[in-house]
């Protein structure tokens, strides 16, 4: 483990050069660092948008540009960890979901400006998980519930395992065949 704070580029570039030194290559990049605030979107701050941006897509893109070379020499991926909430219009987010949005576009950008290289580029959309993430948020008491159980899930939380087994898959030669791809691991969330 390393500790390092994504929303400083150089502190990215750092933990890339960290990881090659010690294991001697870079295969596999999982971006799933992320913030999340749950607020009317005219409350939001400037301090609280730039931070959201900076941890949910700055960091990611930070990662990506460092651990690109590396990850071309290894044949290996990135899987960028989304959200249905990217997929989406959800109340009370907007800041998470638009870096979530904006994650997703950039796991395509990513999959088609490198498709003639050896590596593959997808992106997982977890749904409502019972996660750090989501027990660290406080909604203001003005909201209204219905607009958030709208984008809840019928089934309940998700478990953090079973996205994970799916980044395994992304990230492991079974997936060779998958690129440029967006799968959702919510609970049918983003179905309707």
């Amino acid at each position: 483990a390393r500790h390092a704070d994504v929303s400083v580029r150089q502190q990215c570039i750092d933990a890339v050069a960290d990881c090659v030194t010690r294991y001697g290559e870079l295969a596999v990049l999982v971006n799933c660092a992320a913030v999340m605030r749950m607020e009317h979107f005219t409350d939001t701050s400037e301090e609280a948008w730039n931070r959201i941006l900076a941890v949910n897509l700055s960091g990611p893109f930070f990662l990506c540009q460092a651990a690109l070379p590396h990850v071309i020499t290894a044949r290996g991926n990135i899987v960028n960890v989304a959200s249905s909430n990217g997929l989406m219009g959800t109340a009370y987010t907007g800041p998470y979901s638009a870096t979530k949005a904006a994650l997703i576009n950039l796991t395509k950008t990513l999959a088609v400006e490198y498709v003639e290289e050896p590596i593959r580029v997808n992106a997982v959309c977890p749904g409502p998980m019972a996660t750090e993430i989501a027990s660290g948020v406080q909604p203001p008491a003005t909201i209204k519930h219905e607009k958030i159980l709208r984008y809840s899930g019928q089934r309940g939380l998700g478990d953090a395992a079973d996205v994970a087994a799916v980044v395994a898959f992304l990230a492991s030669d079974a997936a060779a065949g998958v690129h440029g791809a967006i799968w959702a691991a919510d609970l049918g969330t983003s179905a309707g």
